[in-house]
């Protein structure tokens, strides 16, 4: 599931997401049956499915992570992470 809002930037630019210029304060993901959808909040607001949700069948226990990629394949990036909680908020997400 991937989580992005904005352009993918113009050839040329600096960078493929140097236009993304709005940056969720809260993300959340919630698993129902096979079904998986992202939740934000862009400003603080309360929690709003953000896209269709995603269908994903899985038999056996999961893990639930965060990653991020540069997208150009010669170039790493760096990110910072600040007030990451992982929490099991089974039906309370919104």
């Amino acid at each position: 599931m991937e989580y992005r809002i904005g352009g993918r930037g113009l050839p040329g630019g600096a960078s493929p997401d140097s236009l993304v210029g709005v940056v969720a304060k809260r993300i959340g993901i919630e698993k129902n049956g096979d079904s998986f959808a992202l939740f934000v909040s862009l400003e603080g607001e309360a929690m709003h499915q953000f896209g269709p949700p995603i269908s994903l069948h899985f038999d056996g226990p999961f893990y639930v992570g965060i990653g991020f990629c540069s997208h150009l394949p010669d170039k790493s990036d760096t990110a910072v992470l600040s007030n990451v909680v992982l929490e099991n908020s089974a039906g309370k997400v919104r």
